[in-house]
């Protein structure tokens, strides 16, 4: 019956399939050991250090509750403009996401500057499923759902379902003082999504690399023992409550955050692109 739906329809059914987790098993399975791309060795506590040194800039810069309580003496415009150049000084590069060079859809590209191998480029961001989690009704049709390398899950879908669980769960712990809510931004009058203010923030619309080789990979990192000043602009919720407090934040309980770092030089214009499949 998908015949008769359009080509559309078939398109976004091959985009869900190329990350369904089965159909990634299949792809290993038929796949010789030596073809399988080789990613780089990122120490994951570097990787920490560089988001903590970042968004401690754009603490210490921005008061962050302007951006949610709509008591703003500046317009979000403004706001954003401003975290945007805040973040081009200290990374020494911008992103935006277009159409996508290789599928229909958006990714994100290198707008500004240009980067060296190495180097934290965004987050995947979402609602964090442990082992056991129910996440069934979520993954039907949905093409952002990530798995970690020990089974931990993350949805980073911005609509749908996917989008209310989010908030959901954010509101729970505290809504913005906890995480933050921005990267669900949609455009009032189109209701498509918008670049987030903090643009490390939208890692989610990363393409697979298809044919060509990767230039960026996922690299699973654990947040333990943040202030909450800075837990605050990481834009993850649990779906089921921590014990004993706020992961990445209270009694050393660790807070699951998947980055994206390059594997070579970036320059101006390039597209981002990861292996789904690699070792």
């Amino acid at each position: 019956s998908l015949l008769f739906q359009g080509p559309n329809r078939m398109n976004a059914l091959k985009e869900y399939a190329r990350r369904f987790t089965p159909f990634l098993l299949g792809r290993i399975l038929r796949t010789d050991p030596k073809t399988i791309r080789k990613t780089i060795i990122v120490d994951s506590e570097q990787v920490a250090a560089q988001l903590k040194s970042v968004i401690a800039k754009l603490n210490d810069s921005f008061r962050y509750p302007v951006l949610l309580d709509g008591e703003t003496r500046k317009s979000m415009a403004e706001i954003r403009h401003e975290m945007r150049s805040l973040l081009f000084e200290e990374l020494g590069f911008e992103l935006r996401r277009e159409k996508s060079s290789v599928c229909e859809g958006e990714g994100v590209f290198l707008s500004r500057g240009a980067t060296s191998s190495h180097t934290l480029f965004c987050l995947y961001p979402g609602t964090l499923y442990g082992l056991g989690d129910p996440i069934l009704i979520q993954s039907l049709g949905n093409s952002f759902i990530l798995k970690c390398r020990d089974g931990q899950m993350i949805d980073g879908n911005d609509r749908r379902i996917s989008r209310s669980i989010f908030k959901s769960c954010a509101y729970r712990d505290f809504g913005h003082r906890v995480c933050d809510l921005t990267w669900l931004e949609r455009d009032p009058v189109t209701g498509s999504a918008v670049d987030p203010a903090n643009f490390l923030n939208m890692g989610q619309y990363v393409n697979d690399a298809r044919d060509v080789k990767g230039n960026v990979q996922y690299i699973d990192v654990d947040i333990i023992d943040w202030p909450l000043s800075l837990r605050r602009w990481l834009p993850y919720a649990t779906y089921r409550p921590r014990e004993g407090g706020i992961a990445g934040v209270h009694d050393g309980i660790p807070l699951r955050i998947v980055a994206l770092v390059s594997t070579r030089e970036i320059h101006e214009g390039e597209e981002l692109l990861a292996d789904y499949l690699s070792c």
